[in-house]
């Protein structure tokens, strides 16, 4: 809570993980995994635990999600100008 002590909680991603993003009640956190269903991951009791969404929404890894205007924006790894949005 100081930020200066931290607590490991294991690993979310298999392979690395690449930006996370807190809304006010959800942490959401992308990177990459070798199961594409796991390349976002998302917590609602403050990173205890972590869950992945169920189908895959990204065939590649997430460089970076940020949230604005009630969605979720995740940029995907290939750098084009599209993104995903979910809510």
């Amino acid at each position: 809570t100081d930020g200066i002590n931290w607590t490991g909680k294991g690993k979310v991603f298999n392979i690395r993980g690449n930006s996370v993003y807190y809304s006010g009640s959800v942490w959401v956190a992308v990177g990459e995994d070798t199961d594409a269903a796991k390349n976002i991951a998302f917590s609602t009791d403050n990173g205890a635990t972590w869950s992945n969404q169920s189908v895959v929404l990204l065939e590649t890894y997430a460089n970076d999600v940020t949230y604005a205007f009630g969605r979720w924006f995740v940029n995907t790894s290939d750098s084009c100008s599209s993104t995903i949005a979910f809510h």
